[in-house]
């Protein structure tokens, strides 16, 4: 099956279920939500115990955010949306730069930094990040394989600015 027909065929069982499309969107919305509020929690927690990996848990993930989005921006590949043109559906971003998932990166390296701090919370962030990145595809905003290299870039950079032995 194509990557275009698979994408329509989604797209209309959404379409014809709005419920459970609005259902997929919120659900993504609080995933969002709760994943960067515990970060920066984590954050804050650091600020108060341990400022020296507290700059390392900002800067590993911020270098990943710019050089990811100068990637995409380069790359601007299209959106589900953009290939679609009747793709109705509410949550249908279009205008490229698609890949690779900047939410995917940006929660895949997060992950990274759970797991250095603790890895039963990095365990627990990475399979938020999975579910984020399945959810952006349901959504619609993203191919599986947009959301695959984000967090494929992620977890590398993650493991590059956390794990790496210097």
């Amino acid at each position: 099956m194509s990557v275009m027909r698979l994408y329509r065929q989604m797209n209309a069982w959404f379409e014809k279920r709005p419920e459970t499309d609005r259902l997929v969107r919120h659900a993504g919305q609080v995933l969002t939500v709760l994943f960067y509020a515990s970060y920066a929690a984590l954050c804050i927690w650091l600020w108060m115990t341990d400022r020296q990996k507290l700059k390392r848990v900002l800067a590993v993930p911020a270098a990943c955010y710019i050089s990811g989005s100068v990637i995409r921006d380069r790359i601007n590949a299209p959106r589900p949306a953009d290939l679609l043109p009747d793709m109705k559906r509410e949550c249908a971003k279009k205008g490229g730069k698609g890949f690779p998932s900047r939410h995917c990166f940006s929660a895949a390296v997060i992950a990274a930094a759970f797991a250095w701090i603790d890895p039963r919370a990095g365990l627990a962030a990475g399979t938020a990040a999975i579910l984020m990145a399945a959810e952006r595809v349901l959504e619609g905003a993203h191919f599986i394989r947009d959301a695959a290299a984000g967090l494929a870039y992620g977890v590398l950079f993650g493991w590059m600015g956390f794990f790496l032995k210097k």
